[in-house]
Order: C-alpha cells, then structure tokens, then sequence
C-alpha cells in the first residue's frame, strides 16, 4: 500500500483519502509520495550526497552544516534556508520523507536524543541436536616439571592525583566525548538538561579521596548558563551537610560567550517561553547557540577544547615512569631469584633427572593401556551414535498460547482497510469509514 494505491483505493471505495490513512498526510509513512514529498525528499537528498555523508549522522548536525555555507542553501519554495524553528521543522519534515522515499538509507542516521535500549529478551540461535562426546584422553600425558618459584608483581600501577569528570547536559556529543573520556579515564556524565540530585550524591560515592576536577559542557543559552551553577550548589550543599572537605573545583568550559564569537557559530531565538532570556541577552546579545553546532562547523574542536583542559590536571607521563619504575623493580627481583635458585641447583637439578626417569616409564606403560582404552571408547561412541534417536521425536516443548488481551490498536494479522477502522476507531474517527 502506498501513496498511489491509496488514492486508487479512495477512488474505488468514493471516500477522501483521510478516511484511508491513520495520521496526517503530512505525517503518514504510507501516503509518502506526494509531489511535494519528492521536492522536499530529493532536497535532502541532494545535500546529504554534496556534504558527503555515510552513516552514524545525527540530524541537528545537518542543520548546522546548512546554515554555515557561504551560498545560503535554497529550500525547494526558493527561499533560504536560516536558523530559525521554521527552517528546522522543514529540514526534519524533509529528512523524513527523503527516508520514506528510500532516497536516503533510513539506518543512517543515529538517534542522540533518547538512551540506548537495555536489551534483556533471549532468542534461541540454533536448532536442538545431539552429539556424543568422546572423552578418551587421546595421548594420555604426563604432568609437566613444575616451574619455580617466582616473584609476581599485583597492582602495581600509577595513580592520577586528580579525579576529572566531564558533564554534558546531553547525549549527542557522546561521539566526541566517549573516546577522549575513554583514553584519559575520565568519568563522563550526560543528561537531558539540569543534572539531578542523584547524579550529585553518586559522584560524591565516586571521588575516592582525591582532588575533583568537574568540566562543565552545556549550551550558551539561559539554560545552559544556569545548570553548572545548579550542579555546583547541589555539591557545595551536600559537602556542607555531611563534613566532607573533599577538594572539588567545577568549571564551564564550553559553551562560552567567548567560544561563540571566537567559531563564529550561528545564533538561534531564544523561545518566548523562556523567562531568563532578557537578562541572557541584555549581557551577550540576541540568540543561543546549541553545543552541536561547534561540532558541526569544527569537527574534533569540542575534544581538542577538553583535551586542553584534561590536560592541566593528567599527568601524561606518568605511565612511563610506572612502567619504567616496574622494570626496575622486577630486574630486581630477578637478580634476587636467580640467586636463591643458585643455591638449590643441584637438589633441582637431582628432581629434574628423576622426573624424567619417571615419565619414560609412565609413557612405556600408557602406550598400550591408551591404545586399548582408545579402542573401547570409540566402539562405545560408535554404538551411541548408532543408537542415537531422532531429535524429532522429542520436540521442544512450546510456551502455551498467551490469554490473548484484546483491543490491539495494531494487529499484523488484518489486512489494510481492517486496521484503518481501528486507527479511525482509537482517534474517534470510526463515523465516515469506507
């Protein structure tokens, strides 16, 4: 069923073509195929070949790469394309439909918005079967001559003097920020929006008595400029209520009004909802600007900015003297060793000959001993394997067939006009179906 059919079938049945599809025109995947959706859908489509993307793309990114070209990008009325809510809800209406149309591959694009699901459902990979297994020893071995004893280093390894955090007021930056938190075992924090109470106590269980260093990451609007704030009373506050005279620093590092200006990144309105934005703009001027857009118009600057700042605090030589301090130490412990074996040498040497002396009788006697056992065991597999029943006859059983609840808005099982009468039927639509 699609755009087509679905004009035949309003056609067939003398019924508007609303009364066959269960959203908005606008909004149905079903009825995608509008003359209008193809302008919009091949729009998009022409701008994801010219800005040469692949996969893993977020959507805000694309809107950032538009307004930031030095020719204003035309939208298909002819007007150009600006960085306003209009301009974007295009954008989105037409990256849809370039999706629906099979113009763009719907799986290249990523969702940052919402969390990544928690998978738990098992599926079974394989078909049951039976195997007989075989447990003969195949050579049957010796134990080996035991090696001696040594020294073992545990734990040794170096400690950062400092704990850093990153927080980010949301999750579309992790591409970014998950391998520089990665590689400098930085701790990095995401949320939508104002962090929580919870997310304050559970980095006081993480700081382990040493010095805390928090990089704050959020948008350059009224919100953005509020939440490091909001964080760092809610950790003052519970520093003061349990003792705790930890040493912990919290600082905004991106968005500044200073970052704004030096990347010349493209300013949005402030919704009119928004109670803060004439003090923010009384202080920085018209507009916010969204952390993706840094990302967008300078690729790796939002890391190349943290990594500056990590910097300060990670000592990235500490690993080498670790490793060379270890060395050390285990040629020391080598020298030690190789003398206290020196002084064994001849009992070792007296248990070395024995062992041997041992193990070439174990071998003569097992010879035959293995080749009988051997023998036996694989007739045993074989009449196994001859007897073995067919697995058919012991199906797995299945889990009963659900109490069905009834009342599905959706039912694979109908045929199109069945599941338009239920749509109609949830929206309270049902009085003009075909």
């Amino acid at each position: 069923m699609n755009y087509s059919s679905i004009k035949e079938l309003a056609k067939l049945h003398k019924c508007r073509v609303t009364d066959l599809i269960a959203l908005a025109p606008n909004n149905d995947p079903f009825y995608a195929g509008t003359p209008g959706d193809w302008a919009v859908g091949e729009w998009f489509s022409e701008l994801w070949q010219r800005f040469g993307y692949g996969y893993g793309v977020h959507i805000r990114r694309v809107h950032y790469q538009i307004i930031s070209q030095d020719t204003p990008v035309l939208m298909p009325n002819g007007l150009p394309y600006e960085n306003t809510e209009t301009c974007w809800n295009f954008l989105s209406q037409a990256s849809k439909m370039a999706r629906y149309l099979d113009l763009v591959d719907p799986g290249a694009f990523v969702d940052r918005r919402n969390p990544e699901p928690h998978v738990f459902a098992v599926h079974a990979l394989a078909e049951p079967s039976i195997d007989v297994h075989n447990y003969s020893w195949g050579a049957a071995d010796f134990p080996s001559f035991p090696d001696l004893p040594d020294y073992y280093i545990h734990n040794y390894e170096g400690q950062q003097r400092y704990h850093l955090e990153i927080w980010c007021e949301k999750s579309t930056m992790n591409d970014a920020l998950l391998p520089l938190c990665g590689h400098y075992r930085v701790n990095l924090v995401t949320g939508v929006g104002e962090m929580s109470i919870t997310s304050v106590l559970e980095l006081t269980r993480r700081m382990n008595g040493k010095p805390v260093r928090i990089f704050y990451v959020s948008d350059f609007d009224p919100a953005g400029q509020s939440m490091p704030c909001a964080v760092a009373r809610k950790v003052e506050y519970f520093q003061h209520k349990h003792g705790d005279d930890a040493d912990v620093m919290l600082f905004p590092i991106v968005l500044t009004a200073e970052q704004v200006q030096q990347y010349r990144l493209p300013r949005t309105p402030i919704k009119e909802t928004e109670k803060r934005a004439g003090r923010f703009e009384e202080r920085y001027g018209a507009g916010a600007v969204e952390l993706d857009a840094l990302e967008a118009l300078h690729p790796g600057e939002l890391a190349r900015v943290l990594r500056t700042e990590i910097g300060r605090y990670y000592d990235r030589a500490l690993d080498d003297r670790v490793f060379d301090a270890k060395a050390a130490l285990s040629n020391e412990l080598d020298n030690i060793q190789q003398a206290v074996i020196d002084a064994h040498q001849d009992e070792i040497d007296a248990l070395k000959a024995e062992y041997e002396a041992i193990r070439a009788e174990f071998r003569q006697r097992m010879g035959g001993y293995g080749r009988r056992l051997e023998s036996l065991w694989q007739a045993i597999s074989d009449e196994l394997e001859e007897a073995t029943p067919d697995i058919d006859d012991y199906p797995v059983p299945e889990a009963d067939e659900a109490n069905e609840r009834p009342g599905a808005l959706y039912d694979s099982e109908r045929d199109y006009l069945d599941q338009m009468t239920h749509y109609k039927r949830h929206q309270g639509k049902d009085e003009a179906q075909p």
